[in-house]
């Protein structure tokens, strides 16, 4: 969930409140609209991460233990590649439409574009990664 908290984080700084949503309903405690805004990040993001991670061997099997309330959770060394994997993934440059830009940087376009959403009941245009 670091991808949402970093939501999270942007969009309360921005001046939304990241509990109420547009597609999550409120419910206590989840961030509904940081929720919301993930949803477009999870494939190009969190997926093809997690996928990649797993495909080069870089997190394996053992690097996984079980919970005793029936989770699974990675072991702290493999989560410490994880966190880089992740923060790397986060900062690389990407070409799109508009440019060289990095996931961090396409968070904050989609925040603004959602303020632009609702300020000016304008249609919101969703993240698509380029194929």
């Amino acid at each position: 969930m670091l991808a949402g908290n970093e939501l999270q984080s942007l969009l309360d700084a921005i001046g939304f409140d990241p509990y109420l949503g547009v597609y999550h309903q409120p419910d206590y405690g989840r961030p509904s609209l940081a929720l919301d805004l993930l949803e477009e990040f999870r494939a190009p993001l969190v997926d093809r991460l997690s996928a990649t991670l797993l495909n080069s061997r870089t997190l394996q099997r053992d690097d996984f233990v079980s919970t005793p309330e029936g989770g699974i959770e990675l072991r702290r060394e493999a989560m410490k590649r994880y966190f880089a994997a992740y923060e790397k993934e986060l900062t690389a440059p990407m070409s799109l439409a508009e440019g060289e830009l990095s996931f961090r940087q396409v968070f904050r376009r989609q925040a603004e574009r959602l303020i632009h959403a609702f300020m000016d009941n304008a249609q919101y245009e969703p993240f698509q990664l380029p194929c």
